[in-house]
């Protein structure tokens, strides 16, 4: 019997776009999403707290600690910082075999890197967030500046993200409509599941203006490089992203612990 010719195999995903399942595209980022988050409100403020010897209520896109510490606030964007180099490290040196894990890594990478650099750049202006809270002796003019700076190191990290995640960017116009929804579904999920938790908690309507920030306005980095995989070569048909039922399951149980659990504000003590 023959077998596939090498044209077969070689055929780009970019040709196979309508394979690409939209529906495990956003559970995936859900997903990635939620990682992003434990990383910056838990493995970076709550495990800090823990260490003085506070107690900590985590919610879904904040932290309450019983001490206060300047390097208690500066934990979380550290924590997004140290775990989004990592990765970038690993994809820029690794591909895993598996394209849903390939995937996952990658958009919580993204997250990670958008949530650092997007609030400090917003948080020199407006005084929101943990870099604003860091930053609120500092004089204006030098806050302007350094929002400048994280501007630029915002725009860096989509630079970074779009090169170490090409495969799943468009880079022809036959691949821009396949880059927008491997971006936009896993951008809306992660908003929805965000301000859905942000609904559940104790702290008033007004918190859901802050997931919605955190979600919705970080991520915007990833709308905007859907299109750049042109400066390397098409994906293989290998890349399609199709329908996988664990990566709905553990989105769907994932998503509401986070919704249900986080939501309503979890709490750890040492």
């Amino acid at each position: 019997m023959e077998g596939p010719s090498l044209g077969t195999t070689r055929e780009s995903a970019q040709d196979c776009g309508a394979h690409d399942d939209t529906l495990s595209a956003a559970a995936i980022g859900s997903l990635a999403f939620v990682s992003a988050t434990f990383a910056h409100e838990a493995l970076g403020h709550g495990s800090y707290c823990l260490v003085l010897g506070g107690r900590v209520l985590v919610h879904p896109v904040s932290m309450q600690c019983t001490v206060a510490s300047p390097m208690l606030v500066a934990a979380g964007p550290l924590a997004n910082i140290v775990v989004g180099v990592a990765l970038w490290i690993v994809l820029t040196r690794f591909r895993p075999s598996s394209v849903h894990f390939h995937y996952f890594l990658w958009l919580t990478m993204a997250y990670n890197l958008f949530d650092a650099t997007g609030y400090f750049c917003l948080g020199a202006i407006t005084g929101f967030g943990d870099w604003g809270v860091l930053l609120t002796a500092v004089q204006l003019w030098w806050r302007v500046g350094l929002a400048l700076l994280g501007g630029l190191l915002y725009y860096g990290c989509m630079h970074a993200v779009a090169s170490s995640g090409y495969v799943f960017l468009g880079g022809t116009s036959s691949g821009v409509a396949r880059g927008r929804r491997l971006t936009i579904a896993p951008y809306l999920a992660a908003g929805v599941v965000a301000c859905a938790a942000a609904l559940m908690t104790p702290l008033g309507r007004s918190y859901v203006w802050v997931a919605a920030a955190a979600s919705f306005g970080a991520g915007l980095g990833l709308l905007a490089i859907h299109d750049w995989g042109e400066s390397r070569d098409r994906p293989n048909a290998e890349h399609v992203l199709m329908r996988s039922s664990g990566w709905l399951i553990a989105s769907i149980a994932v998503s509401c612990l986070f919704v249900f659990v986080v939501g309503r504000g979890l709490s750890l003590a040492p």
